[in-house]
């Protein structure tokens, strides 16, 4: 990870670590859906992309993703698909099969058994893109805000008052390309403050933002496997060994990472 500046779309998210009965644990979230899918549903990648790319993204899907596939799929097929809510779909479909793709071998591939869940990476730091307005779709937002906003929204979690930004405000850039997206994550490493029951504070029942995120967790570093994989690993690990160079850090925090 590097300080560096980076390009393309880029979200932006609060890596937020607390000490828990002498343990360091990092806040993550669970998305409802993963990147293959929003990226099936967006049509992003049917111009460039074979058979075999489309094939690949559908095996990074989840379960359920791909029994809805399967039956936009048939609607679309059927000329059902009029439904004001259901109109994006409708385009992605028209664009998928305007390119000619075997579709046997598409439902072949919907129908195969899905990867273990921390494969399908939908564990992750709150974050998010910038808010955009104007013709020119120009953001006024700053990143860091950005970061704090998402954080807010997906968890509930308030800055400066539940947690609290390192004073540097070093951003962590991730970067990963996945069947030609590229993906880039800035990460800003905080700690909490608050005395309130922040377990409390991060369910779904209380406010989450249920229309992206599923459920919220502290995970230890060793348990970290159990959640997500590959790229996504690796960076959060890095996020856990980045805190230990950052101010400001609780003394019981820094003893339990210098243990």
């Amino acid at each position: 990870m590097t300080n560096s500046q980076i390009s393309g779309q880029t979200s932006y998210g609060i890596a937020c670590f607390r000490a828990d009965n002498n343990e360091v644990r990092i806040l993550l979230v669970k998305r409802n859906c993963t990147y293959a899918y929003q990226e099936f549903m967006q049509g992003k990648f049917f111009a460039r992309g074979s058979a075999n790319v489309i094939r690949d993204k559908i095996k990074k899907m989840a379960t359920h993703e791909r029994s809805q596939i399967s039956f936009m799929m048939q609607k679309y097929l059927t000329d059902c698909m009029y439904e004001p809510d259901v109109t994006h779909a409708k385009a992605a479909f028209a664009n998928f099969f305007s390119h000619k793709y075997n579709v046997e071998n598409v439902i072949k591939a919907l129908q195969e058994p899905a990867l273990p869940e921390a494969k399908l990476c939908l564990w992750g730091i709150p974050k998010g893109l910038k808010r955009i307005s104007g013709k020119n779709e120009i953001s006024l937002e700053k990143e860091i805000e950005t970061a704090v906003r998402e954080c807010s929204e997906e968890t509930n979690l308030r800055c400066n008052i539940d947690y609290r930004i390192a004073s540097n405000n070093e951003r962590y850039i991730y970067s990963f390309t996945d069947d030609m997206m590229v993906y880039n994550t800035a990460a800003y490493i905080a700690t909490t403050i608050s005395k309130t029951n922040l377990d409390t504070i991060i369910r779904p029942e209380n406010g989450l933002q249920r229309c992206e995120i599923e459920a919220a967790a502290w995970v230890l570093r060793k348990d970290l496997p159990q959640y997500t994989d590959g790229p996504h690993l690796t960076f959060l690990r890095g996020l856990f060994d980045s805190y230990k160079t950052l101010q400001p850090i609780d003394r019981e925090m820094r003893q339990i990472i210098a243990a």
